[in-house]
Formats: C-alpha cells, sequence, structure tokens
C-alpha cells in the first residue's frame, strides 16, 4: 500500500468534507463550464497554493475543475488564468 504523508491526508479529508458539502449528480468547471460527475473533477485551489499557503485546507478556496483545466492553470491564481484563457479566446 501506498503510503501517505500527513500533507496528503488532510487533503483527501478536505476534499472529502468539500464533496459532503456540495453533493450533487454532476458538478461544472469553474474554467470552462464541462459537466463532469464526482469521480471525474478535480479540487482547483482559487488562490494559489505556493503564494497563499495558509489558504490550502480552506474548503472557500476551492473550486471544481475538470483536469485538463487543472493541469493548465497550474499555479496561477483563478483570476489570472480566467482573464489568459479570455485573452486567448478573443485573440
Amino acid at each position: 500500500m501506498k503510503r501517505i504523508g500527513n500533507v496528503g491526508k488532510k487533503w483527501l479529508l478536505t476534499r472529502d468534507k468539500w464533496l459532503e458539502q456540495n453533493k450533487a449528480p454532476y458538478y461544472f468547471c469553474y474554467y470552462c463550464d464541462k459537466m463532469m460527475t464526482r469521480t471525474e473533477l478535480t479540487l482547483d485551489h482559487k488562490k494559489s497554493r505556493s503564494r497563499y499557503p495558509e489558504l490550502r485546507f480552506k474548503l472557500s478556496n476551492l473550486v471544481p475543475s475538470c483536469y485538463p483545466c487543472n493541469q493548465e492553470k497550474g499555479s496561477l491564481d483563478s483570476e489570472e488564468f480566467l482573464r489568459l484563457k479570455r485573452g486567448l479566446k478573443d485573440g
């Protein structure tokens, strides 16, 4: 069995708590509006973990995201990423 450190355990508990508080048959990506099931979604941090480590486990800092958007966003804040996505669509 793969070992998970304290941060990993705390993240899994935080994720479970978010999912419990946000029960829905479907979720929509915060960035592209793709419809996802509970097993497809990833949770993303609106405020970057690297810039705001104190918000890492705050439920209010989490949004549902599809995997491609989560990967593309990287360590940007949500506002930065949304501006970038809009700019790419407009340009």
